[in-house]
């Protein structure tokens, strides 16, 4: 690493945390862009077959978790379209539960490297 042109790390085994971590930072966030774009996906397969309710204002107001008894949800039946969304729903489930998972691994990483940097280089 350079700052200014002056050297600040010199020990190679900090060096080489440092990419490792950043370079699993990079994985993640290439995993949580495909998520988003899985996301979009699923919607616009979803508004071809059914009346999706409309999202939330705030992060705090509640989705509706239950459908009305009797209430028609696809306006459209089309069995091999509603498997396809069924497919990509799934998919993108187990995509979401990997990613999660990773961006818990990359933050225990990234905390475990920044108090070792901390303590090495006495930084605050």
């Amino acid at each position: 690493m350079k700052a200014g042109g002056f050297n600040l790390i010199r020990n190679e085994k900090v060096v080489d945390s440092i990419n490792l971590v950043y370079n699993f930072y990079r994985g993640v966030k290439f995993a949580t862009d495909y998520n988003i774009t899985c996301y979009w996906d699923i919607v616009r397969k979803g508004q071809e077959l059914m009346d999706l309710p409309p999202p939330p204002a705030t992060i705090e107001e509640n989705i509706p978790k239950h459908i009305l008894q009797n209430k028609e949800i696809f306006f459209q039946y089309n069995k091999p379209a509603i498997h396809q969304l069924y497919s990509m729903i799934t998919n993108a489930k187990g995509s979401l539960v990997t990613t999660i998972v990773e961006e818990k691994q990359y933050k225990e990483k990234a905390e475990r490297l920044l108090t070792y940097l901390q303590k090495e280089y006495d930084l605050k």
